[in-house]
């Protein structure tokens, strides 16, 4: 507003000094007419300066005016600004104090959460133990039980240890007394051949006493009677079978030859020996065929006649080095028994045993 002011006062000034300078500058011979118009001109101009002159005293009242209302928005605008100041140091303050109560309320929420959490953690835990007590209790009761068991077991195997360590002691003792018995009658039976005879004898009755058979009854030894050639024959064993069937039973021992087989540890000489065993042992079987026991005269005897070894482990020799033995032996009508297989071939005892209640089950 200011600028337009000066504009059109600026105006004014200049046609003002155009006509001071145009009537200073008119010639003497300017007649009244040109005067006449002069003064209108001036007139005009004055007119023109006066409507100017309340044109811009108009216009001054205007710009005064103007420049009151501006005051008076800048008053009130200062007000909204120093609102708008205030309420951003409010938001401020506010917002610091949103953040405060974030932290306090996250603080608590952290406090509150790990109470809960201990808590939870706490019953937990008892619950866990609760229900621990409920599964173990019973398992402590059992395991105490089995512990017991095992304590009683143990001292039950420890005892039975111990009793059987004396047994185990006292069968070796009794073996070695029986391996130094052995020793004396082998050394004993080895050149005296009537006692070699008379221990195998001995040993068959004492399996037929074993099995039941008395003698006398079942059994009769030292039988005297003729074969079918008229010769005179005497077994050593008659066994009774029921129908009036009777069962012949010879003892041959035969000791030299294995007696030096188990004695020597030289292959060559094992071998020679084994081969001299294998030798009696066909001779005996030879001797018995010859003798023809089974047409023993006033018995009713089987075809064939056993053939009894008394020794274990000179029977499994025969037998492991002779695959044939047993067919050779056949051929002649002789059977081969031992101590475990002596009584096996009498089968029809079991029968006759059974009625009469005497025999066992030992064959």
């Amino acid at each position: 507003m200011e600028i337009v002011f000066l504009i059109a006062g600026a105006v004014l000034g200049g046609i003002i000094a155009w006509l001071i300078k145009s009537k200073s500058s008119l010639p003497a011979y300017i007649t009244l007419e040109s005067y006449t118009q002069l003064d209108k001109q001036k007139s005009i101009a004055e007119d023109a300066l006066k409507k100017a002159a309340d044109d811009y005293r108009k216009t001054d009242s205007l710009l005064t005016t103007e420049r009151e209302k501006v005051n008076t928005y800048s008053i009130q605008n200062s007000k909204p600004s120093t609102e708008l100041t205030n309420l951003n140091q409010k938001l401020l303050e506010q917002k610091q104090e949103v953040n405060d109560l974030q932290q306090k309320f996250q603080k608590e929420f952290e406090n509150l959460a790990n109470k809960i959490l201990e808590e939870k953690s706490q019953k937990f835990t008892e619950q866990n133990r609760n229900n621990l007590d409920v599964i173990l209790n019973p398992l402590k009761e059992k395991i105490k039980d089995f512990e017991e068991k095992v304590e009683k077991t143990y001292k039950a195997e420890s005892t039975e240890r111990i009793s059987l360590k004396e047994q185990i002691k006292n069968l070796l003792d009794l073996n070695k007394q029986l391996s130094t018995d052995a020793n004396n009658l082998a050394t004993a039976l080895k050149g005296d051949n009537k006692m070699q005879g008379n221990w195998g004898e001995l040993v068959l009755e004492k399996i037929l006493e074993s099995s039941g058979l008395i003698k006398d009854h079942e059994y009769k030894t030292q039988v005297v009677t003729t074969n079918v050639d008229g010769e005179k024959i005497k077994p050593d064993v008659v066994v009774f079978l029921p129908d009036q069937k009777h069962l012949i039973i010879d003892s041959k021992v035969s000791l030299v030859a294995y007696n030096g087989y188990v004695a020597t540890a030289e292959d060559e000489q094992r071998e020679r020996f084994s081969k001299q065993h294998i030798d009696s042992v066909r001779s005996h079987i030879k001797l018995l065929s010859d003798k023809n026991y089974q047409t023993a005269a006033g018995y009713q005897s089987p075809d064939f006649v056993l053939l009894f070894m008394p020794m274990e482990s000179a029977f499994s020799l025969a037998l492991q080095a002779d695959a044939d033995l047993y067919n050779f032996a056949w051929d002649r009508k002789i059977v081969i028994v031992s101590p475990t297989t002596c009584l096996p071939p009498c089968a029809p005892l079991l029968q006759y045993g059974n009625r009469s209640g005497r025999l066992k089950t030992h064959c």
